[in-house]
């Protein structure tokens, strides 16, 4: 059995992407509001899995503070497929 942990803080610390800084207060109206934002995920990142006894998931969590009242919070998840080079393996050249 191999487990590999990071603490809880250390591994937000690491894939957090920086607030938005918004320097003038505004006033959202009502109705859907969308925030584009991408992030390059490390290559190395294990592929999700879902097993007996354990499991890889990962999630996106975005936050909207607001100032004297409850934080708007949603959190999505995702699937991670790793890429994997078959022209790096010898094997794959050998007949039958």
């Amino acid at each position: 059995l191999y487990a590999r942990q990071f603490p809880v803080k250390e591994a937000k610390r690491r894939n957090s992407i920086k607030k938005l800084s918004i320097q003038q207060e505004r006033v959202l109206p009502a109705g859907v509001h969308e925030v584009p934002f991408s992030y390059t995920l490390p290559k190395s990142l294990p592929t999700s899995f879902e097993g007996e006894f354990g499991h890889i998931r990962y999630t996106c969590r975005a936050i909207c503070e607001r100032p004297w009242d409850f934080d708007i919070v949603t959190r999505k998840a995702f699937t991670v497929i790793g890429i994997e080079d078959i022209n790096s393996d010898a094997r794959v050249s050998l007949p039958g």
